[in-house]
């Protein structure tokens, strides 16, 4: 069937092509409701508001980031004693700090336990039976294979494990004792000076030269205290302890390098495991005999991180430009709230929608025909005439979906009519008048 116009074809003539052969093009609605304007701008000053007070002033916006690269320089002072057996023994920092150069890192000792061997010598277990050669006789003892330890004899030695050639006796399993701890050690004193720089500003920035307290300089009792609240530190000295210290640089260099300082946080990360490892000290010219040492301590790593900004405008413009494309979130809010729960919102919906068939002639003249007739006593005819010959025509309305479109299209047609009609009558009254008066 062919429909003869507009209104026919879209409530008697469905296509099932229309949702693939169609074209959408933007329509302005203006929607005349002052709750609607007001939440309108107050979501469009609120995007305004958040994109220059936070994006661009708290945020920084406006500059170009760096992010930091540098080094440290560590020292470490202090002095500590041991209290064995009566005995009182002094060490100093160049003795608790094992190694005496690390990168970015550095290790105190805490306790230690210190054992004389001599190599090339036979035995199977430690004199405590807490080391042994690493391999059971019952599972063979086969000459010239190695364990863990050294070489195997072939031979079953003491506790049923075998014989090995290696450092004897084997290193005895360390037992916390009150005698192995290092007293003092919570009042070393460490000197971190930070060099970095920002590559892209070509800007170097030092902590300083001399010690500054909190800047700089640090206690081993605050860092540890800033860890758990000092609850720790007998067990980070009894077990060792691996501390995280982390230098934060935030740098605004339009206000100069000279604000631009590290914000030390310190955080231990060794979940309570504890931190050792072992040293040797070789007691005679042919190396063959050593004193090892199995050392617990504090191991802190330095980590420096961050940034620096600098004014720079296409950061600023892409900051401005992302702000402008928020301001669409107003007009999505809005569409949606008018579209869904809006008192009233059948009268939105009927004039933000309209599907025009372009391979068909609309019912509706275009007042550019009109107004070039020049004859508007004629077009007044027309439109009374038109009116008659729409309001004959009925279509088939097969649901109750159909009959409230149909509806609202009538009421759409009678009132476009009617603005026709009074347009064209006024300029009718406006002609007469003339004639009169030239008369």
């Amino acid at each position: 069937r062919r429909c003869s116009s507009r209104l026919e074809y879209m409530v008697s003539c469905p296509s099932w092509a229309e949702a693939l052969l169609h074209y959408n093009s933007q329509r302005y609605v203006q929607v005349t409701d002052w709750r609607l304007g007001a939440l309108f701008r107050f979501l469009q000053i609120a995007v305004v508001g958040y994109v220059l007070g936070y994006g661009i002033i708290f945020q920084k916006g406006y500059q170009k980031y760096d992010a930091v690269v540098g080094t440290t320089t560590i020292k470490v002072k202090g002095s500590a004693y041991q209290n064995f057996s009566g005995t009182v023994n002094i060490f100093d920092a160049q003795d608790a700090v094992v190694p005496p150069l690390m990168k970015d890192a550095f290790f105190i000792t805490t306790r230690f336990q210190a054992q004389e061997q001599t190599r090339n010598m036979i035995c199977s277990v430690a004199s405590d039976n807490t080391t042994n050669s690493g391999r059971k006789c019952s599972k063979g003892c086969i000459e010239g294979d190695t364990t863990l330890y050294g070489i195997m004899t072939g031979n079953c030695g003491k506790y049923g494990y075998c014989e090995i050639l290696t450092w004897c006796p084997l290193e005895k399993d360390p037992k916390i004792d009150y005698q192995n701890l290092l007293y003092g050690i919570r009042n070393f004193s460490v000197f971190i000076r930070t060099n970095v720089q920002f590559p892209l500003f070509d800007i170097t920035v030092t902590s300083g030269k001399s010690p500054v307290p909190g800047l700089s300089l640090f206690y081993l009792r605050d860092m540890l205290k800033d860890t758990c609240n000092g609850e720790c530190f007998e067990n980070a000295r009894m077990r060792g302890a691996v501390i995280l210290a982390k230098a934060e640089y935030e740098c605004d260099l339009d206000k100069g390098k000279s604000g631009c300082r590290p914000q030390w946080s310190f955080s231990r990360i060794d979940e309570g495991d504890g931190f050792n490892f072992r040293s040797i000290r070789y007691l005679d010219r042919n190396s063959t005999t050593r004193e090892i040492r199995k050392l617990y301590g504090i191991n802190v790593v330095v980590d420096i991180y961050g940034r620096a900004g600098r004014f720079d405008v296409v950061s600023l413009l892409t900051a401005i430009g992302a702000g402008l494309g928020l301001l669409t979130l107003a007009t999505i809010i809005a569409d949606f709230l008018l579209n869904t729960i809006w008192p009233r919102r059948e009268l939105f919906l009927h004039d933000k929608f309209l599907t025009v068939n372009l391979e068909h002639e609309t019912d509706v003249r275009d007042f550019s025909d009109t107004q070039k007739s020049g004859s508007h006593f004629m077009t007044v005819l027309e439109i009374l005439k038109d009116n008659v010959q729409q309001f004959k025509w009925t279509p088939k309305l097969n649901s109750n979906r159909d009959i409230e479109f149909y509806t609202m299209e009538k009421a759409n047609l009678v009132r476009m009519q009617l603005q026709r009609f009074q347009i064209h009558s006024f300029w009718l009254v406006l002609k007469m008048k003339s004639l009169w008066i030239s008369n």
